[in-house]
């Protein structure tokens, strides 16, 4: 990736792929906000692939300036957990292990549903945005 993948780039696409491997959403970065014509043009792509953990876009074949291209996924190759950016982006609740959609109802941990919870997983403390000290 070009860029250091922020949950601003992740913001700018506003757009998950899933893994068909382990059937996790896997959030999209671009140093562009992707509009109109573009966006369309981006949904049809990836409605078409079959996209796996650690894969990469560069290797599908599409014209260079097609926005595909454009777009990155962090290329860690087997993530167990949804990752942090998912949450800090926005995107709509989901357990923290397995990505099954989940109520969000806690303050201070990423949300966990009930067979996570049964199979002994925890509760992961969420990650708090760091800010900048004020200037004395």
């Amino acid at each position: 990736m070009p860029f250091f993948p922020s949950s601003q780039y992740a913001k700018n696409v506003e757009m998950v792929v899933l893994c068909s491997q382990f059937e996790k959403p896997r959030v999209l970065y671009c140093k562009n906000v992707v509009r109109g014509a573009a966006r369309g043009q981006l949904s049809q792509s990836l409605s078409d692939l079959e996209y796996s953990c650690g894969a990469s876009f560069e290797d599908v074949e599409c014209e260079d300036d097609h926005f595909l291209k454009k777009v990155f996924v962090k290329k860690k190759k087997v993530q167990q957990t949804i990752g942090y950016s998912y949450y800090i982006a926005g995107f709509e609740s989901v357990c923290f292990y397995c990505g099954v959609d989940q109520d969000d109802d806690a303050e201070n941990h990423y949300p966990l549903c009930a067979n996570c919870q049964h199979d002994g997983k925890r509760h992961w403390p969420r990650r708090k945005r760091q800010t900048a000290a004020p200037k004395k």
